[in-house]
């Protein structure tokens, strides 16, 4: 097989295109899938207006240590403790894969918004994906925000 002069310079410049797409590609898996580990506690605390209009009082509290989460929600008369494994997300945040959950006196005024959330954070194999937000983590399932914790 030959290749003119012409035809040489079109197989070099596609070699080098594939091989940069290839590079580029490795970089930005191989670059987003290194984060830090998290670690500390993170909390918030407000109120929640459901459909019905009533308003309850809402506190979150995290703790990353070792590569884990160890969670407990409270809103209204509802408790949830969740635990489980903290995983990097590809979009630069993390995964929360729930081992296992409990939640505590349901309330049969629950909103059934709120109630998807709370049950969905407690069964084993959910993910949650945390998205940075500015200083603290914001729960896109379950719409939960985490702040930093001094204590």
């Amino acid at each position: 097989m030959t290749f003119t002069l012409r035809g040489r310079k079109r197989l070099f410049a596609a070699l080098v295109g594939i091989s940069l797409l290839a590079v580029g590609a490795g970089a930005a898996w191989f670059g987003s899938a290194y984060q830090p580990e998290l670690n500390g506690r993170y909390s918030s605390q407000g109120q929640v207006r459901l459909s019905s209009g009533k308003v309850v009082d809402a506190s979150h509290s995290i703790l990353f240590n070792g590569g884990r989460f160890y969670a407990m929600s409270r809103q209204g008369d509802v408790i949830v403790e969740t635990t489980g494994r903290v995983e990097p997300d590809f979009r630069g945040g993390y995964q929360l894969r729930v081992d296992s959950g409990d939640v505590t006196r349901l309330n049969a005024e629950l909103d059934s918004s709120l109630l998807f959330n709370l049950l969905y954070s407690r069964h084993q194999g959910s993910v949650i994906h945390l998205e940075p937000l500015r200083s603290c983590l914001y729960a896109r399932e379950t719409r939960q925000l985490y702040c930093a914790s001094t204590l």
